[in-house]
């Protein structure tokens, strides 16, 4: 707490310092660059503006979707391109199988997780379909496979069980 402190009145002082200093210190506080970002629903929408951003500020990513040319297409809109992998995160062995290969990607290490997954049905409201609360039921899955509660089939503290070292700033 001290040394944080010391910090952000150094930062409130930047004002006086020069044109660029408080920009140096808030860089240096919440700075991504070299960090290890896997971002779940990446290939379009608002995961690939996270993911672009991410690239931007200098971290590296691994962007991932259910479509392989969905993922392709998104990583070479950005420069330079991110990793990318197709993988469905709706179930316990693509969350397993995403783990491993994010965890080789990384060398074990993860540093940011966006789950940013997510569906919709397109179904009027009337609900005339015959399929009475397919949508939601649809919806209500993935977002129990996405939480971290512990009231999950898969918890996402145990979605890396055995494939990342904890980080050791934060322990």
């Amino acid at each position: 707490m001290v040394a944080a402190t010391a910090i952000l009145k150094a930062g409130a002082s930047a004002f006086s310092s020069g044109p660029n200093h408080h920009h140096n210190v808030i860089q240096s506080l919440f700075s991504v660059a070299g960090k290890n970002v896997l971002i779940t629903g990446g290939s379009r929408g608002i995961g690939l503006m996270i993911a672009k951003n991410f690239v931007a500020a200098g971290a590296n990513v691994l962007l991932t979707s259910r479509s392989e040319a969905a993922c392709q297409e998104a990583a070479s809109s950005i420069i330079p391109p991110p990793h990318y992998v197709a993988s469905n995160v709706s179930n316990r062995a693509g969350c397993e199988a995403l783990a491993e290969h994010a965890s080789t990607v990384f060398g074990n290490k993860l540093d940011i997780l966006i789950n940013n997954a997510g569906a919709s049905w397109g179904e009027p409201l009337d609900r005339t379909s015959g399929k009475a609360n397919w949508g939601f039921d649809k919806v209500l899955d993935l977002v129990r496979t996405n939480r971290s509660d512990g009231l999950l089939p898969i918890p996402m503290d145990r979605w890396f069980d055995g494939c990342f070292k904890p980080n050791k700033q934060t322990q």
